[in-house]
């Protein structure tokens, strides 16, 4: 729509200016003013941009329209472009390559508590969380039939967990990097951290350490297939940025085939990683559902929320959402935004092809009125025929 805005600028005035050439200067020569001037009034009309100027808008519209029946939701345009030249994606971890429904694989009490005393704080600060973790953490404690310690006070911590006052304590739940935070160690526990297969929970109480937990999420199944089709597709570079720890990352990065890892990020560190792959590479997607993502949607070239899970944060900052669940409509956005561009492409050069033939044929004297009418009025119907079959999705 940008390049037809340019194109128009000059189009116009040199058409016009075309025109009246055809109509004044030849009759200077031959003294024939009428035939030259129905001869101009053949040019005008049939330089008329009218299939030029419809074909992107229509293009564009069953694009997405047709998108939209598929459950993506494309906020425009201008990302409906970008998705097709996709340089690289960047992917969040949990909820997105992993299934969204982890499960609390062990955990162990530190200090000489027993689980139920580390969980009813645990289960006060953690059930009113969005987060798939802390979903987690609250089905397990219900489970063990934990009644939850009384909320004074909580506060979010985006990208380390949750800080609150439950029972007359303070405590706080997250990952190590909150554990760094506070100065507590491990002390007993780090020898069975080592084995733990998912990502490591710790909750404390000030400075000492009362549990740790391994949560595992496992990826979804399709998710390897899906960064394969995008490396078909065109697409250079795909990466994790996850709040996780950098083994786990790397692990599942190598699970499902995508080229590089990134672990224990906060939310301002993936942003800064998404900022560096846009001047490295060019176009970037991120593809997030949390609140930890959101400004790393935000500063994508293509930010893309994962629904119906995601949280309204990141739901509002994307510039598509996938209300469809399933890693598969990612591949579908990048393949059908570059068969649009195919059709937008397609469109410009047939009416074009169409108008300079007719031109010379005004320029020899031989095209008609009716023949004007008649290849403007069939180019604008063909080009947005061509443009209809987008509303057929792939």
């Amino acid at each position: 729509e940008q390049w037809i805005e340019k194109f128009a600028r000059y189009y116009t005035p040199a058409m016009i200016g075309l025109g009246l050439s055809v109509a004044l200067l030849p009759g200077l020569v031959t003294g024939d003013w009428a035939h030259w001037f129905y001869q101009g009034m053949v040019v005008l009309l049939i330089s008329c941009p009218c299939a030029l100027v419809i074909s992107t808008p229509v293009t564009v519209t069953a694009a997405l329209t047709s998108a939209a029946r598929r459950g993506v939701l494309i906020k425009g345009g201008a990302f409906l472009e970008a998705a097709a030249r996709l340089k690289v994606v960047a992917f969040d971890k949990t909820g997105v390559l992993t299934a969204g429904e982890p499960e609390v694989r062990r955990l162990i009490p530190v200090g000489g508590l027993g689980e139920a005393e580390v969980l009813g704080p645990m289960l006060a600060l953690e059930r009113r969380s969005e987060h798939p973790l802390a979903r987690a953490i609250v089905r397990y404690a219900q489970r063990a039939g934990v009644e939850p310690a009384a909320v004074e006070e909580i506060e979010a911590l985006p990208g380390r967990g949750v800080h609150g006052r439950a029972g007359g304590h303070d405590f706080w739940i997250g990952s190590k990097r909150l554990l760094e935070e506070h100065n507590a160690h491990l002390d007993g526990a780090a020898s069975a951290i080592d084995q733990f297969e998912g990502s490591l929970v710790v909750c404390g109480s000030d400075g000492a350490v009362l549990s740790v937990m391994d949560v595992v999420d496992q990826p979804r199944p399709e998710a390897r297939a899906v960064v394969g089709e995008l490396k078909t597709l065109g697409v250079a570079r795909t990466v994790m940025l996850s709040g996780d720890g950098s083994r786990l990352a790397s692990r599942l990065a190598g699970e499902v085939g995508l080229d590089e890892a990134h672990g224990d990020l906060l939310p301002d560190e993936k942003a800064a990683m998404i900022r560096g792959f846009r001047e490295r590479f060019g176009v970037t997607a991120m593809v997030g559902d949390g609140l930890n993502d959101a400004h790393a949607i935000s500063e994508a070239s293509i930010g893309i929320a994962l629904g119906p899970k995601g949280t309204d944060v990141a739901l509002e900052n994307a510039d598509v959402v996938v209300m469809a669940d399933g890693l598969g409509q990612i591949p579908f956005l990048v393949r059908h935004s570059q068969r649009a561009l195919r059709v937008v492409k397609e469109n410009i050069l047939f009416a074009l092809a169409l108008k300079v033939v007719f031109l010379a044929l005004a320029a020899a004297g031989v095209a008609t009125l009716w023949m004007a009418i008649v290849a403007d009025t069939g180019a604008t119907l063909l080009v947005t025929f061509n443009a209809l079959r987008l509303l057929r999705a792939r």
